[in-house]
């Protein structure tokens, strides 16, 4: 919490990912540090991280769904499809879309190339709509956000 004046809630991502903090740990660190210097700040970066981004590319796509007022999503929440538990970086509630951020630093290495296919295949066969996303679209957030409502008019219900 006490990088969140300077990094722009990396560090929470991270601790968020690796699954060191959540929403309530990190609600008590804010109150905790609630008469120090960048208060407000870190109040701010721990209200954006409780949608539980897992990366700061996550939290990014974040910012533009909120910002498009996309609602109806949760991130890093578990699912299951076709008898498997998956953790879709970002997930909505009532359509079978899913969004997914491809980083070159995890996704670039053979094993993460088939584990990723093979993510894909099993979200296609349970009927899933899966858009995914690099570092250059977070840099035009009026296409991430005008491909996710026109998926999210065309995707299935999840029930």
């Amino acid at each position: 919490m006490e990088l969140a004046t300077t990094d722009d809630g990396r560090a929470i991502c991270d601790a968020l990912r690796l699954r060191l903090a959540d929403e309530a740990g990190l609600s008590a660190a804010v109150d905790a540090l609630s008469r120090t210097a960048g208060h407000a700040e870190r109040r701010r970066v721990a209200a954006a991280a409780a949608t539980n981004p897992w990366s700061y590319a996550e939290l990014r796509l974040h910012h533009i769904l909120r910002a498009a007022r996309i609602d109806g999503w949760v991130a890093n929440r578990p699912i299951e499809v076709r008898g498997r538990r998956y953790w879709p970086d970002v997930r909505f509630k009532r359509r079978k879309l899913v969004l997914e951020f491809d980083g070159r630093e995890f996704h670039d290495t053979s094993s993460a190339f088939i584990s990723d296919r093979e993510r894909l295949n099993e979200f296609a066969a349970g009927g899933f709509t899966v858009l995914r996303f690099g570092w250059e679209h977070l840099d035009c957030p009026d296409y991430v956000a005008c491909l996710v409502t026109d998926a999210l008019r065309r995707a299935s219900p999840y029930e």
